[in-house]
């Protein structure tokens, strides 16, 4: 009814001539068609920009969105790669440690069973020049004996054999520390610190630190070990380490009889004690001090390492910085400030032969045998 009526002429129109109409009905079909096309145009290009628009929408969601994966999945893989890496340094690192330290184990022992298995004083000695050689870059060694001291072999030096001479004590105070102190002394490599003949023994060692390590048996100071760095480089607690050894090495093989021209070696090293030695001060050996002294030594000494020690545990960021910046002395004043004067008054005051345990202690293991680290205002030993 509705396609009629719309297909309809309308009444006041009905008395137009037929040929009219027929051209108004095919005027309005057609109109009709165009309008028509044109919607469908409109549509065609109305669902292209909406299609367009879809797309470039899809487009960005996947862009964001697989952004957003790349980069949880970027973050995932580095951390599942450090993790990784971390877990094999760990273990490489636990490798490394266990194969160092059964290095180490196995060079004491070899070192040790050679000291303890010498079968001459030459041997022995050369045992332990031999083990020197590892940790320095020129070694010797020298026999304290009653006429002061007699080199027995160097590795590294100008004169690698024996020394057939007789250096006195007076002449070589730095060796007289040591023998003195029983403790390692760092000292310049010049002549008037080791005397004339040392030095044309070893060569110039004026511009170089030198290290002495006494042999010390029975609170006897018996040998002396002299080192000089290699490039700088010098272990000084694997020298301490190997010294030691050699101490255990003669008091183990006390007992057996290791022939020699001049006797066997361990009463032939130890028949010297540094009670016999010229003393370049006038404080007397550790033979020569009474028990009570002894004692109060012996007291002096553990008070050292241990105020030292507690510098280590409780100062240990200062004590890095100290080192780093050689001002050591300078970021710890106040605490050293006290251990000095806790040590003087406790040990220097009341005992005219006691020695700056604290200061050879501050030195050796707080500032690592390197004075400069103290920094230029370091007071240096507490003197009377």
């Amino acid at each position: 009814m509705d396609e009629h009526r719309e297909n309809a002429e309308p009444l006041e129109h009905a008395d137009r001539p037929p040929e009219l109409r027929a051209a108004i009905a095919e005027a309005r079909s057609v109109s009709r068609e165009q309008v028509l096309a044109a919607w469908q145009i409109h549509l065609d290009h109305v669902r292209e920009q909406l299609e367009a628009g879809w797309r470039d929408t899809i487009d960005k969601i996947f862009d964001e969105r697989f952004s957003e994966v790349e980069t949880r999945l970027a973050e995932g893989f580095e951390r599942a790669v450090t993790s990784r890496c971390n877990a094999i340094a760990e273990q490489n690192a636990s490798y490394v440690r266990s194969t160092a330290r059964r290095d180490v184990i196995d060079w004491l022992n070899q070192t040790g069973r050679r000291l303890r298995q010498s079968e001459t004083r030459d041997v022995w000695i050369h045992s332990i020049l031999d083990a020197a050689a590892e940790f320095c870059g020129t070694a010797a060694f020298f026999l304290v004996t009653s006429k002061g001291l007699k080199m027995e072999g160097a590795r590294g030096a100008r004169t690698s054999g024996a020394a057939d001479v007789d250096i006195p004590l007076a002449s070589a105070p730095a060796f007289a520390g040591a023998i003195e102190s029983k403790e390692t002394v760092v000292a310049m490599g010049t002549a008037g610190e080791l005397s004339q003949t040392i030095a044309s023994l070893l060569g110039d060692g004026s511009e170089r630190r030198v290290y002495l390590f006494p042999v010390v048996v029975r609170q006897n100071a018996v040998a002396v070990l002299y080192a000089e760095p290699a490039a700088d480089s010098i272990d000084v607690n694997g020298l301490e380490l190997l010294v030691s050894l050699a101490s255990s090495s003669i008091e183990t093989t006390e007992t057996v009889t290791v022939r020699t021209p001049a006797g066997d070696l361990v009463r032939d090293i130890g028949r010297a004690p540094a009670a016999e030695a010229p003393k370049p001060a006038a404080k007397p050996s550790w033979a020569e001090l009474s028990k009570s002294e002894q004692e109060l030594h012996l007291r002096a000494q553990r008070f050292a390492r241990t105020q030292v020690a507690q510098l280590l545990l409780h100062r240990v960021n200062q004590v890095r910085t100290g080192r780093a910046s050689h001002s050591l002395y300078r970021t710890l004043r106040g605490e050293i400030d006290a251990g000095r004067e806790a040590f003087r008054q406790q040990f220097f005051e009341n005992c005219p032969s006691m020695v700056d345990y604290y200061h050879l202690e501050i030195v050796r293991t707080l500032a690592q045998d390197t004075v400069d680290v103290l920094g230029p205002d370091y007071p240096g030993p507490v003197v009377r």
